[in-house]
This record gives structure tokens, sequence and C-alpha cells, in this order.
């Protein structure tokens, strides 16, 4: 067979269509390697690697779409799979600089070809002692010590050199682009300060030392927080390694191939050519000759490495065919397993939980990469990088790695500890970065994506689920909100905390579950604070027991109509609630003892209404006024328990009236307390009042009444009206929960706050 044949049936095959493709993407692709790696030795190994990826995928490679761009795709998972296996490396970047890096690779200009002829135009303006410390460097592949060592210089004086001519050369192009109407990813310092651009040439020598691999883990540490926390320098590092990766295609492009010196292009052209051309000597030679006949081939004038790769490859190919043949014989016993995926976190806790399918976990049980829908419940998942996210049901979720997770739809809470900061979260529109928060998210398929902050900084970024493009990133920091929308429009929202189960909630609801009475009560308790009619909810369970205010957490109105302890002897006692865990405070009528809410329009309830409070008298013979909303003698609603010095002694007391009349009504049964816990709540509707005890109904009286409510504030334990002394009917005893509603609860909702909060 003549010499020429196998190049002619190349040039007709897709071997041919690889080889163009991949001399034209193959510098930008290596660039893209080398800034995720940061090492030139690193980066020439995986490029070998990804070339014999994309060789062997290539019949999967659809032509209607960019080569480039599926190349950068092989090579960014080959790359997350290096970073894996060298996941204790000291000198490696984080997730968050990874991240950050590989935005902004994706969204910067392609203009590659541009970039290299305004490279060697600005190469050959060098001073010659410049243009020989390159060609050492790139050209001959020295290394800094050894051009220090063969010019007799320090090697610290070889890197500031290369710096300083890198740092031209980039100037350079970038102006050259300027000039082209091409915008540069970063900035042009040569107009600079003199410390701007000290420290510019300061990262470029860490940048050198880092490629060549001979930064300490400091310095490396010190270049990571830099990159990260400065946008410019990050873009400057990119365009800096693009014009390194440029300066070894430069050199290699303008120099004689020789194979011995190990070009990875053209050994791989080589490889890929003598390989095809062997395959078809043999397929010719197999229709010229008998079956059984003995076969002779022209030996290769390849290189001895070439030879070596190549009858490597044909082995690996002998050894597919044998597996295929015997998974074939014997197709009943052999069978192809698919790879299990990579387990990425484990299931920490989970409460009621229901999981769709097949997909059901206990505590402590492994979660590998994939997806997964809970329908019911709450589920606590940690990841293997310490982060911590609670999932609330319905949600579907995508494990993607060790620190990353795709929200399809649902609710989580993110907690993430300073070594996982980095962690992400992905919706179908947006990118969420952790810098060490607790932060919650809400996605709906296809719909707006939520984001509040509750402590520390995120990193939000819009972004194209198809495309893949992303937007620019807003830092949101703690009591920030956003709301991104599937046009990528992004608007200010109030943080809601009451909106996600967070960590409080989702221990307690855990606790609950095991049988703690008290985190039973506070479980239903979050329940309760998220009805949008309910006006206040004071729990009265506090972090401090020193605390004067007395905390509203009803999620219509929570951060405001707090209540003030009064001061001096006026102020009650903090005290012990239902249950050990819980605090309670304690009125002394002698000492007329209350706690006042600052008026608001929120408290003007002109119609349905319901008032619940816990109470204990430990003197039975002495209750008083609980809940007081009036102005002197136009009240809005006022919940009392009279004592036995008024003639309706022990009973249960409601009233409204305006400046006209009064109006009242009082129970007709008495109330037997007994020094216990006594759930008390009225409800009234302009017509009917009903009277409940302990969750029962314990009376229904009619009682029209209808006026305009007037803005006054609340009274807890007292009722003041201007030149009346009521200080004989304030209350004296413990409360421990408050409940005021803009609605009237059914008897069976008044029942089911009883039953989740009885003693």
């Amino acid at each position: 067979m003549e010499t020429g044949e196998p190049r002619r049936f190349i040039e007709n095959s897709q071997t041919e269509i690889f080889i163009r493709s991949m001399a034209v993407s193959y510098n930008r692709i290596y660039a893209f390697i080398l800034t995720m790696v940061g090492n030139y030795s690193d980066a020439d190994d995986l490029m070998q690697e990804v070339s014999a990826v994309m060789w062997r995928k290539f019949d999967q490679f659809d032509p209607e779409t960019s080569f480039y761009a599926w190349g950068m795709t092989i090579a960014n998972f080959e790359i997350l799979r290096f970073r894996k296996k060298h996941s204790r490396a000291k000198v490696q970047f984080n997730d968050a600089l990874y991240e950050k890096a590989l935005e902004s690779i994706f969204v910067g200009d392609d203009r590659a070809d541009v970039r290299v002829e305004a490279l060697q135009d600005c190469r050959r303006k060098l001073s010659e002692k410049d243009q020989k410390l390159l060609k050492l460097r790139y050209e001959k592949d020295k290394r800094p010590e050894q051009i220090a060592k063969a010019t007799d210089r320090s090697r610290r004086s070889i890197f500031r050199d290369l710096s300083r001519v890198h740092n031209l050369l980039h100037q350079c192009v970038n102006r050259k682009l300027m000039d082209l109407g091409i915008e540069s990813l970063a900035c042009d310092i040569s107009n600079s300060s003199k410390e701007v651009q000290a420290q510019v040439h300061g990262l470029a020598v860490l940048v050198a030392e880092m490629l060549d691999g001979s930064i300490d883990p400091q310095k490396f540490e010190l270049l990571q927080n830099q990159l990260l926390a400065e946008p410019q320098q990050l873009a400057y590092y990119i365009e800096h390694i693009s014009l390194c990766a440029n300066l070894k295609k430069y050199q290699t492009i303008n120099q004689p191939v020789n194979p011995s010196e190990g070009n990875q292009e053209h050994i791989f052209c080589e490889v890929v050519e003598a390989d095809l051309a062997a395959r078809t000597e043999i397929e010719l030679a197999k229709q010229a000759q008998p079956e059984k006949e003995k076969i002779t081939y022209q030996r290769s004038s390849l290189s001895p490495w070439t030879i070596y790769r190549v009858f490597g490859a044909i082995a690996a190919m002998i050894i597919i065919a044998l597996l295929l043949t015997a998974i074939q014989q014997f197709g009943s016993q052999v069978r192809y397993r698919e790879p299990r995926k990579p387990v990425v976190a484990s299931l920490s806790q989970q409460i009621g939980a229901l999981w769709m399918g097949d997909d059901q976990f206990n505590p402590g049980d492994p979660m590998r990469a994939g997806q997964f829908e809970l329908v019911e419940g709450l589920a606590n998942i940690e990841f293997r990088d310490g982060a911590q996210v609670v999932i609330q049901a319905p949600a579907q979720i995508e494990l993607i790695t060790d620190s990353e997770i795709y929200l399809h739809s649902g609710k989580l809470v993110a907690y993430v500890p300073e070594s996982a900061i980095g962690f992400v979260v992905r919706t179908d529109n947006s990118k969420i970065v952790d810098l060490g928060t607790e932060f919650g998210v809400s996605a709906i398929n296809n719909s707006d994506t939520i984001v509040n902050v509750f402590q520390g900084e995120v990193a939000l970024s819009p972004r194209d689920k198809e495309s893949n493009v992303s937007y620019p990133i807003l830092k949101l920091q703690a009591g920030q909100g956003r709301k991104v929308d599937m046009a990528h429009k992004v608007t200010n929202v109030s943080v809601d905390e009451l909106a996600f189960v967070r960590g409080r909630e989702f221990n307690c609801r855990y606790k609950a579950s095991q049988g703690s009475d008290y985190h039973r009560w506070l479980a239903y308790s979050y329940d309760v604070r998220r009805d949008p009619d309910l006006v206040v909810y004071y729990p009265f369970d506090i972090e401090s027991e020193e605390s004067d205010i007395l905390l509203n957490v009803a999620s219509s109105t929570v951060g405001r109509l707090n209540g003030q302890l009064a001061q001096g002897k006026a102020r009650p006692d903090w005290v012990q609630g239902r249950w050990p865990e819980k605090s309670a405070l304690k009125f002394n009528r002698r000492e007329k003892q209350f706690v006042t809410v600052p008026a608001d329009q929120d408290f003007c309830i002109a119609d349905n209404v319901t008032i619940a409070a816990w109470v204990k008298c430990p003197d039975a013979n002495k209750f008083g006024q609980i809940v007081s909303n009036r102005l002197d003698g136009q009240v809005n609603y006022q919940l009392s328990v009279y004592d036995p010095a008024l003639p309706e002694a022990n009973r249960m007391q409601f009233l409204r009236y305006d400046d006209l009349f009064e109006n009242r009504i009082v129970s007709s049964n008495k109330l037997n307390p007994s020094n216990r816990w006594v759930f008390l709540c009225i409800t009234h509707d302009n017509n009917t009042v009903n009277f409940y005890v302990d969750g029962h109904l314990f009376e229904t009286r009619q009682y029209e009444f209808e006026t305009a409510p007037v803005l006054a504030e609340l009274n807890i334990g007292a009722a003041t009206v201007q030149g009346h002394d009521f200080s004989h009917q304030m209350f004296n005893g413990i409360m421990d929960e408050i409940l005021i509603y803009k609605r009237v609860l059914t008897g069976q909702d008044i029942k089911a706050i009883y039953e989740a909060s009885k003693p």
C-alpha cells in the first residue's frame, strides 16, 4: 500500500473533521483547564485526557452545535473529577472561587483568534532580552529555577521578570482589543496609580509561582482570597492565564514540530492518523488475502513512543471486543450495571417524611447524587462539605455534588458553616452562592425564585436554565430578600422568616415527635403564628428572663406590636411557665403591675374577634383584667374574670362599648380554677359571644354591638380609664400566652389549640 493512501482516507473521514475542529479549539480549552487548575503540569495531563475523551466520544457530538462548547463541557467534567481526586490538596481553588472563575470564563468574549494575533504583534515589540526570556520559558520549556541557574540569577528575579513581561503583553493586547472595539474582562491599569500597578504586579508574581507549581500554601491562600474578594483581580487572573496559554501556543506554531520533544497536539494527531491507517491497512489486507493466510504489514515510520501508544490503543480495542463477545455469549449471566452515583450527603433527621417511590430513607442513611421528591414532612440533609439543608415538603430536589443542590420546586433553608462557605443552591432561574450564611430559598417549577437571607451573606445570580447564561451577581446580606422571575427581573421582597422552617422550628418538631410536651406546644405555636388573621401573638417564651420586652411573633405583625413591661415595682416578674423550659409573667395586683403595647391601627377590630389566654391564679379568688384595648370610655374589646369582691365573682366578662352607652356581657356560669393552668377564650361576631374554657364551649350569650373602633393602646393585666381607679381589678396571677384574631375561630379550632398546648 502506498504511504499516501491512509492520508487520503483520513481527509475524507470524521477524523479530519475532528482534527481540524480540535486545532481551532485546542488552545482555548487548554487555557480553560489551566485557569481552573492553576498548574502547567496538571493542565498538560488533563488536556491530554480531555483530548482522548473527546476523540472517544466524537460520534456523540452534534455537528450542528459548537465543538468548542462541547469540548469545554467535557473539560469541566474532567476537571471536577480531578478536583475530587485531589480534594485534600493544599494548593487547589475552593469551590466558591472555582464557581466564580467558571462564570467569568463563560461570560467572557470568544475572540480567541483576535487575541492570538494581537499577542503575536505585541511580542514582536518586546526587547531582545524579554523575548529571550519568553523563548527559554515557553519554547525550551525551562522552569524558572533552570533559567535562573543558566543565567546566574536568583529564581525570585526570574519570577519578577516573567511577571513584568506578562503584564506588558497583557496591557498591549488589551489596548489592541479596545482599538478594535472589543471589551476586556479586566480594566486597563496602565494609567492607574502606582499602588494599583504594584498590587497587580504582586498578583502576577503569585500566579507565576502557582503555575510553576512552586507556590507555598500560605501564599496560595493569599492569592485565593484576593481573587475571591476582588472581581477585577479575578478578571485579570483569567486573562493572564489565557495569555500564558497563548504564549505556549505561539511558540509551538512558530517552531518546527518535533515529536520527540513531546508536542501534545502533534502526538495526538499522529496517533489518531496512525490508528486509523493501521485499521485501514488491516481491512484492505483482509479483502486481498485468503482468510487463513498469514498477513504482513508495512512497518510504520513513526517514533517508538507513538508506535507504543498506537499498539496500546489497539490492545485496548481488542480487550473491549473480547468483553463485548463475552457479554453477547453469556447475556443471561453477565449484565451491564450502571455505575453508582457518588454519595454526596446523608439524611440527618426527618419528621413525618414520605419520599416518592422507592426513595425511602432512615436517619443516617447516605444519599447519592440524583433527584428526589419529598411528598410530605420535613427532612434535614447534611452534605459532606458540612452544609445542612432543611427541605420542606412538597419539594423536588436534585443533589449535584457534596456542595451543591438544585431546588426544582419547594422550599429549603441552608445552614453553612465556615468550613463549607461556597455552598451552592440552584433553581430554574437563579444560582445562590453562600458566603457564610443561613438563608431560605423558595422555588416553583418555571416560575419565581425567592431568596431570604437570615444571617450572613449570599451572592445571587439570575441565570438562564437552558443556555446557562449568568446575569450580574447581587450580594444580599442578613435581613434582605429578592425575587427573581422567569424574565430574570429582580425585585426586593421583605424577609419572611415564618415562610420557611428554620433550624429552631425543625429541632422543636423533631423533639415533639420524640414525645416532649413543651416541644409539642412550640411546634404547634409555629403553625398558629403563621395564621394571616392572627393580629398579635405573645407566647411568653423568651431567650432571657431579664428582658423588658414581651415579643409579638404573629406573622402579619412580627417585628412590631411588642409589649413593654412597666418599670420599677410595676414591672411583672418572669417565672416558670407551663413547663420548665417555658417562661411566663407573674402579676402582683398590690404593686399594680402591667404590660403596655403602643396604640396601633391593627388593634382597631370592630367586628369579628377572638381573644385567648393561658392564666393561672394561685389565689383562686383573684383574677382581674387580662387584655384591654380601650380609650377611656370607648372600648374595642376587653376580657376579664371578675374576682369575689364584685357581684359577678369568678365569671368571665367580655365588654365592648362606645362613648354613648355601656355594653357588657358576663358569663352566667362561674369558673372553678383550683390554682391550675386554665385556657380562656372568647369569640364575638357582633351578635353572639361564645365563652370557652379549656377548649370546651362554656357558655353562649347574645351580644349585639356595632361601632367604629378607636385607636388605643393594648394593656395586659390592667385597664386604664382617665378619672377612674381600676387598680383593684388588675390581674393577680400568672399569664403564659395571649392570642388575638380578627376572625371568629370555630370550636374545633379552639379545641385544637388547647390540646396542642395544654400542660
